[in-house]
């Protein structure tokens, strides 16, 4: 007997490039409390962040100076599925 294949997608990831509250930039996790990395310019955060992104398959937030996202770049690899079937 065949059972419906079950199907379930990877957790999603993301990086944010954020201004620090000790001045420069960070980039960092989503949820995260520390940063991955500090930089003194916003420009070597976001190259930092776009190629973290991009091995990790990870949603890129880059924020203004204000703390608000001023943009999102998608490196998102395509969903992961597992089936399973049991043909008896």
């Amino acid at each position: 007997m065949a059972t419906k294949a079950q199907s379930f997608t990877v957790p999603k990831v993301t990086q944010h490039v954020a201004p620090s509250m000790e001045g420069g930039w960070n980039v960092r996790r989503g949820r995260a409390r520390k940063a991955t990395r500090h930089f003194e310019t916003r420009e070597e955060a976001i190259s930092f962040g776009r190629e973290l992104s991009k091995r990790q398959g990870a949603a890129l937030y880059i924020h203004r100076e204000d703390g608000l996202v001023q943009s999102k770049e998608s490196y998102e690899k395509a969903s992961r599925r597992r089936s399973s079937r049991s043909d008896d």
